[in-house]
C-alpha cells in the first residue's frame, strides 16, 4: 500500500477494501523487539483497526512479519498480546525469519529469488513454470482465439485451451509479483510471435487462391516454428515450455492481432461487437 498521506495501517493485503481484507505488516526489527518495537507493533494494529472502522471494511487476518526469530521472553509477550486481542475476532499470526526462508525456498518463489535475491540461487538456473491442467470452464468456448481456431477448421481445442490457460497463469503471476524485467521479456516474446505469424500469414495468403478464406497449414506452420525456436533457445527470452510459448501465441490471437484465416479481422470485429 502506497502511503498517501497514510497507509491505513496496511503494508500489504489481499481482499477487497469494500468488504474484508487480510493484512501483512512488515517490521524491520533485525535485533528483536524491545519496548519501542512493541509499541510500534501495537500502534500498527490499532491504526489498521481504526481505518477499518472509518472506511467500513472488516479485517479478517493480521500478520506481523519480522526478519528475526523471537527470543523466549519476546514470544511470551507476543502470545500474551495476541490473547488480549481475541475479542476483535481477527486471526493474528507471526511470520519470523524461518517462515520467510521457507517461503523463499519454495518453487513458487523462484522468480522472486532470481529478481531480488540472486545470491540465493548462484548455481541453479531458473526452471520453466509447471504445465497445469486447465480446470473445467476455465477457458470459455466463446473466446476469440477459440473462434479463430474453429474458423480455420481446427476442431481439437483441448490442447490449445490448456496452452492458453498456462500462458494466462504465467502472465498474471509475473504481474502479481511485479517482476518487471520478466514482464518486458514476456511482452517481447508476444511481439516476436506476432512477427513470426505475420511472415507466415503473408506467405500462406500468397499461396492460397484469392477468395478462399481458409489458409490450410498456417496454424501448423506457425506452431512448428515455435517448436523450432524453443528447441534452439529454450531459455530465451524466458525459461518456458512449448506449452507456454504456444499459449502466448493464442493470447496474441485472442487480442485480435492475429488469426488463422484470411478474414481473421472480420471474426475479431464480430467478436468485439
Amino acid at each position: 500500500m502506497r502511503p498517501a498521506p497514510g497507509d491505513w495501517g496496511i503494508d500489504a493485503f489481499i481482499g477487497d477494501l469494500s468488504s474484508s481484507i487480510a493484512i501483512w505488516q512488515a517490521k524491520f526489527f533485525p535485533d528483536g523487539i524491545d519496548k519501542s518495537q512493541k509499541a510500534q507493533i501495537r500502534e500498527s494494529y490499532s491504526s489498521a483497526k481504526k481505518a477499518a472502522r472509518e472506511h467500513d471494511y472488516e479485517i479478517i487476518g493480521w500478520t506481523l512479519v519480522l526478519p528475526v526469530e523471537l527470543s523466549p521472553n519476546e514470544r511470551v509477550w507476543w502470545d500474551g498480546w495476541v490473547s488480549r486481542q481475541k475479542a476483535d475476532g481477527v486471526k493474528l499470526e507471526l511470520w519470523e525469519l524461518s517462515k520467510l526462508q521457507e517461503l523463499l525456498r519454495s518453487p513458487d518463489a523462484v522468480d522472486v529469488r532470481a529478481e531480488y535475491f540472486p545470491h540465493l540461487d548462484p548455481v541453479h538456473p531458473p526452471q520453466p513454470p509447471p504445465v497445469l491442467p486447465a480446470p473445467p470452464g476455465a477457458v470459455k468456448h466463446d473466446m476469440l482465439f477459440v473462434k479463430q481456431l474453429q474458423a480455420a477448421g481446427l476442431t481439437e481445442l483441448e490442447v490449445a485451451s490448456e496452452q492458453f490457460y498456462n500462458a494466462e497463469i504465467l502472465e498474471r503471476d509475473l504481474a502479481d509479483k511485479r517482476l518487471e524485467r520478466q514482464m518486458e521479456a514476456y511482452k517481447g516474446l508476444r511481439s516476436d510471435l506476432r512477427g513470426t505469424w505475420a511472415d507466415r500469414f503473408q506467405h500462406h495468403c500468397g499461396a492460397t487462391p484469392q477468395g478462399e478464406d481458409r489458409l490450410l497449414g498456417l496454424h501448423g506452420d506457425v506452431m512448428e516454428r515455435i517448436d523450432a525456436d524453443h528447441q534452439a533457445q529454450p531459455m530465451h527470452p524466458l525459461p518456458l515450455t512449448r506449452t507456454h510459448r504456444k499459449g502466448v501465441m493464442h493470447q496474441v490471437v485472442d487480442t485480435g492481432e492475429a488469426g488463422w484465416t484470411r478474414g481473421y479481422r472480420k471474426i475479431a470485429d464480430e467478436h468485439a461487437r
